[in-house]
């Protein structure tokens, strides 16, 4: 059967109404689904679930507790429940609380939670978190039990003037993210390290307020230049200072340990360590690479650091004073970390011309001693985990003192002694913890 030009066009346009809806509501759905996945990526990156997720409990669900100087506060629910989550909260709402710190009943939250960086985060990355949260995730109908704040903390209202002093508001925060570079990879690398990885909130330091001294990078480099963390964990200098910082590594080695934990100049430990398994190596191999270009971008916050010399170590080991502590060295870490303190490959991480070894803050260092520490396999890339017995029921103060001011001596590092009773001090305030699994323990 043969239609005309005119007959074709009629049934054409008869069809085209009733194709036409059908189509752009599937690119809707399938827009839709973009970016509830852009905004589950943006959980991750913001980690959100390390917080909001209690072991063996549901996903984001909260009740994990925090230790802080002013008492305990519960992560919350962020799920859309509508009893105890957010499942009530518009995208305002939401917008509001994670990037101004406000709940939707007007209440402050408090800056545990990392408001002050997510003030970074674009109108696009929050409209797909909000799609992620509202869409997909679960809703969980559990309550968290109430924050125990010491007096006058527990009182809300002096949040405001808090949030009145140290809060950027997000238009300028935004403002002075995207004036960072001209290069496109390491202005990735600033918003991801400046927003939603809130790299700041553990390794900037914090002035009386407890705010962050820097939000962004400034002039006086004090934007992660390494900062007080909690539960006796120092967070490392991310600078390029040449002892303490990230001088002498490589980009190689940077995204290396954003990926599996562990690269040939370090390994992780600490808090740092969920970060890597429930963040940073979930993270694109794109996103990996701006935020090492980042890091490595930044100037030294202390010029005049002295360089890493294997002579002068050489020089100072001819006398007495450190043979203790080099005697306890080759009884209990040898092993591992070699005679020379170089290490073994991915293994086992050197100690010669190590930041967190050499670092002013000697918390952590201390504390691995004395409790351990552990890097997770993290399949496929590391399959087997790593682990560090603790030495405190093996070494006392003294001998953990003397071990500890021979590493930071050795093979060309620089850096003060430690004391004995930096040692008691520390082993005093740190909590009660299980060591990780270990053959020796």
């Amino acid at each position: 059967m043969k239609f005309s030009k005119l007959t074709k066009f009629c049934l054409l346009a008869i069809c085209l109404p009733s194709l036409t809806p059908s189509a752009q509501a599937g690119k809707r759905q399938d827009h839709l689904q973009d970016q509830i996945k852009a905004g589950k990526y943006i959980a991750i990156l913001s980690d959100c679930g390390a917080c909001h997720t209690l072991e063996n409990q549901p996903e984001f669900s909260g009740g994990l507790p925090f230790a802080i100087p002013t008492g305990i506060i519960y992560a919350t629910n962020i799920t859309p429940d509508l009893t105890y989550g957010i499942g009530n909260y518009s995208e305002a709402d939401f917008s509001r609380a994670v990037r101004e710190g406000i709940r939707k009943d007007g209440k402050p939250l408090y800056p545990a939670m990392p408001y002050p960086s997510y003030a970074h985060l674009s109108d696009e990355d929050i409209h797909n978190l909000y799609l992620y949260f509202t869409k997909e995730v679960l809703p969980v109908s559990q309550p968290v039990p109430k924050e125990k704040m010491f007096w006058p903390f527990n009182i809300r209202w002096p949040l405001n003037i808090w949030r009145y002093f140290f809060l950027p508001k997000v238009t300028d925060a935004q403002h002075a993210l995207y004036q960072q570079s001209q290069d496109s990879l390491i202005e990735r690398g600033a918003y991801l390290a400046e927003g939603p990885g809130h790299c700041g909130a553990c390794h900037t330091p914090r002035d009386i307020g407890l705010e962050e001294k820097a939000l962004e990078e400034r002039k006086d480099h004090l934007f992660l230049s390494g900062g007080k963390n909690m539960e006796g964990w120092d967070a490392p200098n991310l600078r390029q200072d040449k002892n303490a910082g990230l001088k002498n590594w490589t980009q190689q080695d940077l995204e290396m340990f954003l990926k599996t934990g562990r690269s040939p100049k370090g390994h992780v430990f600490g808090s740092m360590t969920e970060v890597i398994q429930k963040s940073t190596s979930l993270w694109k191999k794109e996103d990996i690479k701006a935020l090492s270009a980042f890091l490595l971008s930044l100037p030294p916050l202390n010029e005049e650091d002295r360089e890493w010399d294997v002579q002068q170590a050489m020089l100072l080991h001819k006398h007495s004073k450190f043979t203790k502590g080099r005697q306890i060295y080759v009884d209990r870490c040898a092993a591992c970390h070699g005679s020379e303190g170089k290490g073994y490959g991915m293994a086992f991480p050197p100690l010669a011309g190590n930041p967190i070894v050499m670092a002013p803050n000697t918390a952590s260092l201390i504390h691995i001693v004395e409790k351990g520490s552990a890097v997770p396999a993290l399949p496929p890339q590391e399959n087997s985990s790593l682990t560090m017995p603790g030495f405190d029921e093996m070494l006392s103060d003294s001998e953990i003192s003397n071990v500890l001011t021979y590493i930071r001596s050795a093979w060309g590092n620089q850096a003060k002694f430690i004391s004995v009773r930096q040692v008691t001090k520390l082993r005093k305030e740190l909590p009660d913890t299980p060591p990780p699994p270990s053959p020796l323990n």
